[in-house]
């Protein structure tokens, strides 16, 4: 059966129910029973969705639009703030990406399953839910984890459905009364979801296996020649593996160092492969390590003299207790006059 007619008693303008009955179900067959027959004219197809009735792409795409967002704040101009949206001051590709964020556009694999059979719809970067336009930034653990670490904890946006809601608190005035602390919170929220997006894509195309990383640090303590504090320093950071994070603690200390215009730095550190690799036996440690090493040497040109020394941790409690704190902070914390309480003997002992 391909034409409405074989629906119909022939040369008249009723429906056939039996055939009706045995196509379609009771509450289908009472609809087609109110569509009215008539027997003169021309039957024309109308498009209701579209203005002018005739059928165009374009409309359907604007039907599936309007479905997928019917309960966004995209439904009503007035409440998301477009203005706004484009004039953020960002680069036209991470403004076209936040667009396709805010009209759910991106090809996560929700929306790929629904065009290719069989697709993988697990999200690549948590491997534990569905991908949806909304779940690698709203509800992702990775994507959580990089959004704590930037500052901007999803327990913040707990009661948010969508992420155009989300995006739409952040465009408003409602999170602060200046307008231009509120666009740098966009931009810096932008650039980090643009950055997840970016992880996700390199996991999918590149079949890159996500590892996890390390939480280390790094310490600078300056003592004179005469054995007097002049101040100390520790800072977070991330790292694979130990003999990583010992070579990025080196360099982030020797650039610390360079900053406060030292002429004479002694490097101490707890992983002996690192320190080999210092005193100039680069093999000491793994090959994607040996670039962090160069870059120390570049920084160790500024001084007069250096020294690197393998010391185990347990014989530098201060800078153990430094790191250890700027980790716990998730910041650089430092003293450039009198030395924390109870440091004053620590220093004694490990010099002594």
């Amino acid at each position: 059966m391909k034409i409405v007619d074989k629906l119909m008693h022939p040369n008249s303008n009723r429906w056939n129910l039996e055939v009706l009955s045995t196509l379609f179900d009771s509450n289908i067959v009472n609809d087609i029973c109110k569509i009215t027959i008539h027997v003169n004219g021309e039957d024309i197809l109308i498009w209701k969705p579209a203005e002018n009735d005739i059928f165009t792409v374009k409309s359907v795409y604007k039907v599936i639009d309007v479905a997928g967002n019917s309960t966004s704040s995209l439904d009503d101009p007035v409440i998301f703030p477009w203005v706004k949206f484009w004039n953020l001051p960002l680069p036209p590709k991470k403004l076209h990406f936040l667009w396709n964020c805010v009209h759910g556009c991106l090809p996560v694999g929700h929306r790929i399953a629904r065009h290719i059979a069989g697709a993988d719809t697990d999200c690549p970067l948590c491997n534990k839910e569905t991908e949806t336009s909304d779940h690698p930034f709203l509800e992702c653990e990775v994507a959580n984890q990089v959004l704590c670490d930037m500052g901007y904890p999803l327990y913040r946006v707990s009661l948010v459905l969508v992420l155009i809601d989300w995006i739409t608190c952040w465009l408003s005035n409602g999170t602060s009364n200046n307008l231009a602390i509120n666009q740098n919170v966009m931009i810096t929220i932008t650039h980090t979801l643009w950055k997840i997006w970016k992880m996700s894509c390199v996991v999918v195309f590149d079949n890159v296996t996500l590892q996890e990383n390390k939480c280390m640090g790094g310490a600078l303590i300056m003592i004179s020649d005469a054995g007097e504090f002049n101040g100390a320093w520790g800072f977070p950071a991330v790292a694979e593996d130990v003999e990583q994070a010992e070579a990025l603690e080196a360099l982030g200390v020797t650039k610390m160092a360079r900053r406060k215009q030292l002429t004479n730095l002694q490097i101490e550190g707890d992983c002996i492969n690192v320190i080999n690799s210092l005193n100039g036996k680069l093999g000491a440690i793994k090959w994607k390590n040996n670039s962090i090493i160069r870059d120390c040497f570049d920084c160790l040109k500024s001084f007069n003299k250096w020294e690197a020394f393998y010391v185990p941790i347990e014989t530098n409690c201060v800078a153990d207790l430094l790191v250890k704190d700027a980790i716990s902070m998730v910041t650089s914390i430092g003293w450039e006059t009198d030395p924390h309480c109870g440091w004053i003997h620590l220093l004694k002992r490990n010099s002594a």
